[in-house]
C-alpha cells in the first residue's frame, strides 16, 4: 500500500499531492514544480510519436517540423453580441465546438471553442449495438490547431484569439453541422406545420451549383430538431408523466373530462395494477349522447400508439344521420372487464343510464355484454352485428372453408345479397337456394359453419339480417370504421410510433374537427355532400306528398311509399 503524501520539511499527511503542495507553498514558501501531462497529439505524426503538453507547443511544431502556415488573429468586439455575429460567418459555428470555459482571477471569463474534429487518441466506438458509419467517424487521431479563444473582460469588450487553419483534415461536407439560423429556419416551417416531406423537397434545390449542408438533411435531423425544440409540445420526457399532465388539463376547473384514469401502478378495485386505462368525454361529446342515444355503436381497433394499447370508440348518430364519436377508451387490454369499468365510469359521469334502443358491435359479444351488465334498464337494447364485420369474417372463412374458386368467388355475391335483403320471405328463398347449392358442390365445411355460426336460430338471424332491422336507422358500423380511417391516415399519417400524451391531443382535435365540420355545413352547405344531398331530394319528396303521412305519436310517423302499397 502507498503511504499519504507528506510534507518534506514538517513531515505532516495529506490526502492528496495538491493539498500536500498547497500546504508547502503557504506554510513554507516552498514552490514545487508540478508535472504538466502531455495530452495532445500531433495529428501528421504517427501515433508513437511524443506528445505535446499545450495550443502554442502545438503550432510551434507544425510550423517548424511539418512546415505548416498557421493564420492567427487577434479581434476586440465592443460586445458579445458582435462577437456571435461574426462568429456565425463562413461556418465558425459549424466547425468549431465549445470545450471548456472558466474565470480568471481577475473575475475575466475564457470560453475555448475548439475543432469538433479533434481527438487525441483517435475515436473508437465502445457501443456494441450500432455498427460503425459507412463513412466512418468524423474524428481524427489527433488535435487540429483550429482554435477560437475569448475573453470576457470586466466592461464587456470581447478580446478574441482566432486560429483558422485547419490540420490532418479534408474539408468534408458529412462532417458538418447545421448553423443555427439554418436550425431555425427548419423549426419556424416545422412550427408552421410544414410536412417533413415538404421540407425534404424543397432542401435538395441547389444554389448556383453549390452543395451545402441544409442541402444534405434527412428525417433524423428533422426529428432531432423536433426534439430539441419541442415542435410537438411535449409536456415531458416521459410519456407517463406527460399523460398524467394531459388529464389534469382536462380536468382542471372541475371539467372531469378524463372521467377514467387509472395509471400503471395505481390500485383499482377491478383491475390489476399493472393496467392502464383512459376515458375522454368533453362537454360537446356528452351532449351529443344524452340527446341521440337511441342507437349506440361500439367497436375498438389497435395500432394507434407506440405501447400497443387498444382504442374503444362510441359513436352515435346525430341529427343529420351522420356519426359522431361521444366517448374514447385508451386501455392497455379489450376485454369484457375493461368495457364495464369504462361503460361504469361512463354512467356515473352522465349521473343516469343510457336507455339506448340499439348496440351495434362487431361478432365479439364483449361489447355487449358489459353495456347490458352496467346499464341495467327495463328493457334490454336489441343488439345489431355491423354488417362489414359480418362480410369481413364470411370472406376469411371461405378461404379455408371452400374448396373450388367459383365457389369461393360466387359466395361474395350470394351472402351479400342475403344480408341485404329486406323482404322475409326473399331472405328465405335466397338462404334456401345458397345452401341447397353447396350441398351440391359439397362444401359441407363452409355450410356447418353458416348454420353454426350465422343461422343458428330467429334471434342470431335477427342480429346481422337486414329484413329484421326495418325502419331501425342504421345497417352498418362504417361510421366508426370512417373514423379510425381518418384518425390513422390523416392524422396519424399511417405512424404507429405515437405517444400516448400525442394520442390524446389528436383524439381531442378529431372531435373539435367533427364539431366544426357541422357547423360549416350547417353556415356553408356543400352541394357535393353525400348526405346532404340525400336530406334534400327525401325533403323535396316529402313536400309533394299529399294525404300520405299519418301521426303515430310526438316524433313518429307512418308514411306511405311513393312506389307501392307498404308503409
Amino acid at each position: 500500500m502507498e503511504s499519504p503524501p507528506t510534507c518534506n520539511a514538517c513531515h505532516k499527511t495529506f490526502s492528496s499531492v495538491s493539498t500536500k503542495n498547497r500546504h508547502m507553498k503557504t506554510m513554507h514558501n516552498i514552490m514545487i514544480e508540478e508535472k504538466k501531462s502531455k495530452h495532445i497529439r500531433c495529428p501528421l505524426c504517427p501515433v508513437e510519436q511524443e506528445t505535446l503538453v499545450n495550443q502554442e507547443m502545438l503550432i510551434n511544431h507544425l510550423t517548424e517540423i511539418h512546415e505548416v502556415s498557421i493564420k492567427q488573429f487577434d479581434l476586440s468586439f465592443r460586445n458579445m453580441e458582435e462577437f456571435q455575429l461574426w462568429r456565425s460567418k463562413e461556418n465558425r459555428e459549424v466547425d468549431y465546438a465549445c470545450a471548456r470555459s472558466k474565470k480568471t482571477s481577475n473575475g475575466d471569463q475564457l470560453i475555448y471553442y475548439n475543432c469538433n474534429r479533434s481527438d487525441s487518441y483517435g475515436f473508437h466506438s465502445r457501443c456494441t449495438k450500432r455498427g460503425m458509419k459507412t463513412g466512418g467517424t468524423i474524428r481524427i487521431s489527433g488535435i487540429c490547431p483550429l482554435r477560437i479563444v475569448v475573453r470576457i473582460c470586466g466592461n464587456g469588450m470581447v478580446n478574441v484569439k482566432f486560429v483558422e487553419t485547419h490540420v490532418g483534415q479534408q474539408n468534408e461536407l458529412r462532417t458538418k453541422r447545421l448553423t443555427k439560423e439554418d436550425q431555425m429556419i427548419l423549426v419556424e416551417q416545422l412550427h408552421a406545420g410544414v410536412t417533413n416531406e415538404r421540407i425534404l423537397q424543397d432542401a435538395r434545390k441547389i444554389n448556383e451549383n453549390q452543395l451545402e449542408r441544409k442541402n444534405l438533411i434527412r428525417r433524423g435531423d428533422l426529428e432531432y430538431l423536433i426534439r430539441k425544440f419541442n415542435v410537438n409540445k411535449r409536456r415531458n420526457a416521459d410519456d407517463t408523466v406527460a399523460t398524467a399532465l394531459k388529464i389534469e388539463e382536462w380536468n382542471e376547473d372541475g371539467k372531469n373530462y378524463a372521467f377514467l384514469f387509472k395509471r400503471k401502478g395505481e390500485s383499482h378495485p377491478d383491475l390489476l395494477d399493472t393496467d392502464f386505462a383512459v376515458g375522454y368525454m368533453n362537454e360537446i361529446m356528452e351532449k351529443k349522447l344524452k340527446d341521440f342515444k337511441r342507437i349506440i355503436c361500439i367497436d375498438g381497433t389497435h395500432g394507434t400508439n407506440r405501447m400497443n394499447y387498444e382504442l374503444t370508440t362510441i359513436l352515435i348518430k346525430d341529427e343529420d344521420n351522420m356519426g359522431f364519436p361521444v366517448a374514447f377508451l385508451v386501455s392497455n387490454r379489450l376485454d369484457t372487464l375493461i368495457q364495464k369499468v369504462f361503460f361504469a365510469a361512463l354512467k356515473e359521469k352522465l349521473g343516469h343510464i343510457i336507455e339506448a334502443e340499439y348496440v351495434m358491435s362487431d361478432d365479439d359479444p364483449k361489447y355487449y355484454n358489459a353495456w347490458i351488465d352496467i346499464m341495467k334498464t327495463e328493457r334490454k337494447p336489441r343488439r345489431l352485428l355491423c354488417s362489414w364485420h359480418v362480410i369481413n369474417n364470411w370472406n376469411i372463412q371461405r378461404r379455408s372453408k371452400l374448396k373450388k374458386q367459383e365457389n369461393r368467388l360466387k359466395m361474395k355475391k350470394e351472402m351479400r345479397n342475403i344480408l341485404k335483403e329486406t323482404k322475409v320471405e326473399k331472405f328465405i328463398e335466397l338462404k334456401e337456394n345458397y345452401f341447397n347449392h353447396l350441398m351440391e358442390e359439397n362444401e359441407f365445411s363452409f355450410l356447418n359453419y353458416l348454420k353454426k355460426n350465422y343461422f343458428q336460430n330467429e334471434d342470431r338471424i335477427m342480429m346481422w339480417a337486414h329484413c329484421f332491422r326495418i325502419n331501425v336507422g342504421i345497417n352498418t358500423n362504417m361510421a366508426i370504421e370512417s373514423l379510425n380511417k381518418v384518425l390513422k391516415h390523416n392524422k396519424m399519417k399511417g405512424n404507429r410510433n405515437i405517444r400516448i400524451e400525442k394520442l390524446l391531443d389528436m383524439l381531442e382535435e378529431l372531435v373539435n374537427e367533427k364539431m366544426w365540420k357541422k357547423i360549416l355545413n350547417t353556415e356553408r352547405p356543400n352541394a357535393n355532400n353525400y348526405q346532404h344531398k340525400v336530406t334534400a331530394e327525401a325533403h323535396k319528396k316529402a313536400e309533394n306528398m299529399t294525404n300520405c303521412v299519418e301521426t303515430i305519436e310526438f316524433g313518429k310517423f307512418r308514411v306511405k311509399s311513393s312506389t307501392g302499397k307498404h308503409f
